[in-house]
């Protein structure tokens, strides 16, 4: 029976998981709640056996997690998506941590601002921009984030990096590398097809909260 993966039907946190399925032919479920009847979700939140009733979640078999970060690393370990060596799990450890900061900045922009104008463009000036150098040096002479072989994690910081460019279409022009980065990932099997179809939400936020493509 092929595993459930439930979320609000919106890109989010589902999307890197998605992506990674998609990559691996791994076939799925996927549950998508209507944020504008909540109580789709709420009404059935306490009654699926989990331990920390959340989304995203997953069922798999006997198999029953939620939180974004487990349920992609479950996947990662089964399909050798992951850091081997101690040298690259250190690093995989970083990237964690980077890419979350990298989230937040943008889930701040978009959740906890009035979204005008100028927020975004002090956003992209303080903080995107720096956070960009940083990735494009580290990407320099490599294809991937982590010990230069496709991880999880490139899925995760495609996503956020994706986000953005949707926030700045010319967000890239200054960043040859992380431009290649996000074309490779693109066009990875799988992926490439996943984000030309209609099973991608075309919504990145979710909710009247969200000032900026918000469903």
């Amino acid at each position: 029976m092929a595993p459930t993966l439930g979320y609000w039907n919106i890109r989010g946190v589902s999307a890197p998981i998605r992506y990674l399925l998609e990559y691996v032919g791994q076939p799925y479920e996927f549950k998508g709640y209507d944020l504008s009847n909540a109580q789709e979700w709420f009404g059935v939140k306490e009654t699926l056996g989990f331990e920390f009733p959340n989304l995203p979640y997953l069922i798999d078999g006997d198999f029953k997690l939620t939180q974004g970060n487990a349920i992609i690393r479950y996947f990662a370990r089964k399909h050798n998506l992951i850091a081997t060596s101690e040298k690259d799990i250190i690093e995989q450890d970083v990237m964690d941590g980077v890419i979350t900061e990298f989230l937040m900045a943008w889930v701040t922009v978009t959740y906890a601002t009035p979204g005008k104008e100028e927020d975004l463009k002090r956003y992209r000036t303080e903080n995107l921009t720096p956070m960009l150098q940083r990735f494009e040096k580290h990407l320099n002479n490599r294809e991937y984030l982590v010990g230069n072989k496709l991880t999880y994690a490139d899925f995760q910081f495609f996503e956020r990096l994706d986000a953005n460019i949707i926030m700045f279409p010319d967000l890239l022009k200054d960043f040859p590398n992380l431009k290649k980065f996000h074309d490779r990932i693109a066009n990875l099997k799988g992926v490439k097809e996943f984000r030309a179809s209609d099973r991608l939400p075309k919504s990145l936020n979710a909710g009247p909260k969200a000032k900026w493509n918000n469903v």
